[in-house]
Parts: C-alpha cells; sequence; structure tokens
C-alpha cells in the first residue's frame, strides 16, 4: 500500500531543511522516534507540544537538534534547527522513504 508513498524535501521559513510525508497520520511519530535512536543514534524525544491539530517533539545528537512532528498542513514532518542539522534530514529522510512501505510505519500512512 504505502510503497507508492514518498516524503519531500522543502525550506522552512527559517531556511532549514524539512522533511514531510502529507499522507501520515501523527501515530507515525512514535516509530520515526525510534528509528531515530534505534538507526541514527539521536536522544530519545523531549520538549513535546501538543495541540489541537499538531504535535511535535525534539531529537538531539552531537548539538544538532531536530524537530520532530505532524500538523493538519504538512503532515508528519522532520525539521532542521541549523546549518548541521539540514544534512542530517536529508539523510534521513532518504533512509525513510526506503522503509516507510514496512508494517511499522504502513498503518500510519493512507493512500488516496
Amino acid at each position: 500500500m504505502s510503497e507508492r508513498v514518498r516524503g519531500c524535501f522543502s525550506q522552512t521559513a527559517s531556511g532549514h531543511t524539512s522533511y514531510e510525508i502529507f499522507e501520515a497520520s501523527s501515530g507515525v511519530i512514535e516509530p520515526v522516534c525510534r528509528l531515530l535512536v534505534d538507526v541514527f543514534s539521536f536522544s530519545p524525544p523531549d520538549d513535546m507540544s501538543v495541540g489541537v491539530d499538531v504535535f511535535v517533539c525534539t531529537c538531539r545528537k552531537d548539538g544538532v537538534k531536530l524537530a520532530i512532528g505532524w500538523d493538519t498542513w504538512s503532515g508528519f514532518f522532520i525539521s532542521a534547527q541549523s546549518d548541521l542539522g539540514d544534512a542530517l534530514v536529508r539523510q534521513i529522510g532518504l533512509y525513510l522513504d526506503t522503509v516507510i512501505h514496512q508494517e511499522a510505519f504502513e498503518k500510519y500512512i493512507r493512500v488516496s
């Protein structure tokens, strides 16, 4: 089902890289954060903010801070917060495109 789904890269208003999967529900945040910890050696998520139509948390690694979240405008996203994070977001996004069809993620992806 979700093999057809791929994320897209964009630039945030602050000029940093963002990777988004509009078709993903907010439930995908948990397995992606687990992947960031297990595969990319990031810290577990912290600084969680939850609203009616938005959820955002932060993962850190070697001074790099990434925002991981979901909102009604972007769907799921990972955003760099610094120049050092831009390359990591690209690396993580490309990796996610290869695994997003796996069972751990598939139930959180909707295909029209």
